[in-house]
């Protein structure tokens, strides 16, 4: 299992090739404020992490200039392909000892604008699920559930809970799996907010 990757390892990582937050960001489909964030210390998602640990192999960032070089500034893109052209020589047995440890995004044939679609939905979706907890828990906690409300709110919260860590996970990057999880949410939105408007009559 890989450990969480460090603001320092983010800063280390995009400085060997020479480019700012944004840039860096926008090569591999995340959003430049949530980079930003990275490097204050906060904790990335899974699916992003993946990518930032993904650009430590030069190849992987030789596709991402490929595919976006163009939405960079040219003297930064200068710089990154400069430490490419001296790394990317590696040849594919030295390269799979020196990264064994890295996990590559699962779908390594999708566009950095198909991986940054469904990285922001799955950070969107993992927000909605946390405010959902955070509502389910003030509920229970007001203690104006009774009866049969009371076990649907339980299940609610049970699945919520073991949901929540899935979201962001790599193989939940496809339109089925992230439709089933919105329509889940939605679900769950629709019983928490008809629950309130009992409340408040």
């Amino acid at each position: 299992m890989n450990k969480p990757v460090t603001a320092k390892e983010i800063k280390e990582i995009r400085s060997q090739y020479g480019l700012s937050q944004k840039s860096f960001a926008l090569l591999l489909g995340i959003g430049p404020a949530s980079m930003v964030r990275y490097e204050q210390g906060a904790t990335p998602s899974k699916a992003n992490a993946n990518l930032i640990r993904a650009a430590r192999i030069p190849q992987f960032m030789h596709e991402c200039l490929e595919n976006d070089g163009k939405s960079i500034p040219n003297r930064q893109r200068a710089s990154a392909e400069r430490y490419l052209y001296e790394h990317i020589s590696l040849d594919s047995k030295e390269y799979e000892r020196t990264h064994e440890d890295i996990t590559l995004p699962s779908k390594p044939t999708m566009s950095m604008d198909e991986m940054y679609h469904y990285t922001l939905q799955q950070e969107i979706l993992n927000e909605q699920a946390a405010n959902l907890i955070g509502d389910l828990i003030s509920i229970k906690l007001a203690g104006g559930i009774g009866g049969s409300a009371n076990d649907v709110f339980e299940s609610l919260l049970n699945r919520l809970s073991r949901l929540k860590p899935t979201i962001v996970d790599s193989d939940m990057l496809e339109d089925k799996k992230l439709s089933e999880i919105r329509g889940f949410l939605e679900c769950a939105t629709e019983i928490i907010a008809h629950h309130k408007a009992k409340v408040n009559r």
